[in-house]
């Protein structure tokens, strides 16, 4: 499983269909919770604003996208197959 911080968040785009990579954080002291709901509110996020940025990037192209919600920064990564 991979470890990055709450606040990124790693989207696949498959074919029509988008999907959150599951990982976990690999520092949360105070114990906050880690579910999306939660997290995504901290943000004052939804996944739909968050699938919208994606799409603006790039044209919601099949691949890898990075969500930055903190700094509500969106990228595009790339796909696998080139």
């Amino acid at each position: 499983m991979t470890h990055y911080p709450m606040y990124i968040q790693i989207w696949q785009r498959e074919g029509k269909k988008w999907f959150l990579l599951e990982g976990r954080p690999f520092y949360n002291p105070r114990q906050i919770p880690t579910d999306l709901e939660y997290v995504l509110a901290r943000y004052k996020l939804t996944t739909n604003i968050i699938i919208t940025e994606f799409i603006f990037l790039n044209g919601g192209k099949t691949g890898y996208y990075l969500a930055n919600l903190r700094d509500q920064e969106y990228f595009y990564c790339g796909s696998a197959s080139g």
